[in-house]
């Protein structure tokens, strides 16, 4: 409420605008940060950092045309800006434009060999253009930070190398979830009885019986919710560091 009085007796304060929008970000109002960074965009147009959050906020809200707009211009002021580039990445992805995310991935790893993200999302790029598991593997840093569609692909890699265990750790997460698809649960279940869980199996299938079928307003729900605390992790706080 203060930064907002404090935008319409000065409309022009760069620190105001851009803090409105990171609080409505923290409060998951996604659509009032986009619409609050677009103005701070208007008032300092050449920050890349700025445009790398409006470019967030519309990956999160799944504008992913405009989202490929505001990073690009993100990258146009800062060429090696990796965040932006992952983003960009994220964003190809969704579109099913694997060619162009392996791209902003490469150039990402090339700089930065260790970057734990990039490499992940580039294992997921290897499988969806190769279909090569083990060479997938070889960009897997560290399970427990992998996305739930990267904990899907690299399951798919574990079982297609026949290490069951591997991929029942990683995707018993995604069985259980709301959104996990009949692909999932099947592929699960595949994957219990593979190991010779046979009462673990018999248990599972009488869970997904007794599920709604995967009702789309609670997949959705939960979809945002990742994507959500996804984006927060991801945010620049540049405030901080000028401030």
């Amino acid at each position: 409420e203060n930064l907002n009085r404090a935008l319409k007796k000065e409309p022009n304060h760069e620190a105001a605008s851009f803090l409105l929008g990171m609080i409505y970000a923290q409060e998951d109002s996604w659509s009032e940060a986009k619409e609050t960074w677009l103005e701070t965009n208007q008032i300092s147009p050449y920050n890349p950092f700025y445009h790398y959050n409006l470019g967030l906020a519309y990956y999160i809200l799944k504008d992913y045309n405009n989202a490929i707009s505001s990073l690009n211009k993100s990258l146009e002021y800062k060429t090696n800006y990796n965040e932006a580039k992952l983003i960009l990445a994220k964003t190809y992805l969704e579109l099913n434009q694997v060619d162009k995310a392996k791209t902003e991935l490469t150039s990402i790893l090339e700089q930065d060999p260790k970057h734990m993200q990039a490499s992940h999302l580039m294992g997921r790029v290897v499988y969806l253009l190769d279909k090569d598991p083990k060479k997938s593997l070889t960009y897997l840093k560290n399970p427990r930070a992998l996305g739930w569609r990267e904990k899907k692909v690299y399951a798919r890699c574990y079982f297609e190398m026949r290490k069951w265990r591997e991929a029942e750790n990683l995707l018993r997460p995604i069985a259980y979830s709301p959104f996990a698809d009949e692909y999932d649960q099947s592929f699960y279940l595949n994957l219990l009885l593979n190991l010779g869980f046979d009462e673990r199996a018999n248990d599972f299938f009488h869970f997904i019986q007794k599920q709604s079928q995967n009702e789309s307003k609670i997949a959705e729900a939960y979809r945002m919710l990742l994507s959500s605390r996804e984006g927060k992790d991801l945010l620049y706080h540049y405030f901080k560091l000028r401030y």
